[in-house]
């Protein structure tokens, strides 16, 4: 092991720009273990939710619960979203970009997002994205348009 920190370190000092790299590329690794922790959590907030929609429907006019309720509901889907092992890679890669950026410039940043192959983590985490952004934006009044297929959906799945 120390092979392995004496180069890490030699490489850290002669561009700085590794060390923001290994901590980003350790922060993946270990936000994929704890990956399943974040779904027992996702699905702790979605179970709460649907004890608060039972209760909304035994009395409602509620705006507490409803606020509640909606606060959930974003928080699951939120952790349901961090704890997709699939989407891990690819989420880690906007603070690798952004550090590529801050770093080595535009240039540089072009040149190495076009020499890898990074559509299935992207396409994973759009597709992942974009159900969360729909919920949070129908919770909000006014945000969202308000179509027939948005309205008096509640649950977490649509349903």
């Amino acid at each position: 092991m120390p092979g392995i920190f004496a180069k890490l370190g030699h490489r850290i000092q002669s561009d700085s720009f590794n060390l923001f790299g290994t901590l980003i590329f350790v922060a993946a690794i270990a936000h994929t273990f704890l990956a399943a922790k974040l779904m027992h959590i996702a699905h702790g907030l979605e179970h709460q939710f649907h004890h608060l929609e039972e209760a909304e429907k035994r009395a409602p006019a509620d705006d507490q619960i409803s606020k509640r309720r909606d606060h959930l509901q974003f928080r699951a889907q939120l952790f349901h979203f961090l704890g997709e092992v699939e989407a891990v890679f690819g989420i880690w890669l906007i603070p690798l970009f952004l550090a590529i950026l801050l770093f080595k410039g535009w240039p540089t940043l072009v040149g190495y997002a076009s020499s890898v192959n990074a559509a299935e983590p992207v396409f994973v985490v759009v597709v992942l994205a974009v159900p969360v952004l729909v919920r949070c934006c129908s919770s909000q009044k006014g945000v969202w348009p308000k179509l027939p297929v948005w309205e008096g959906r509640r649950s977490l799945h649509g349903g």
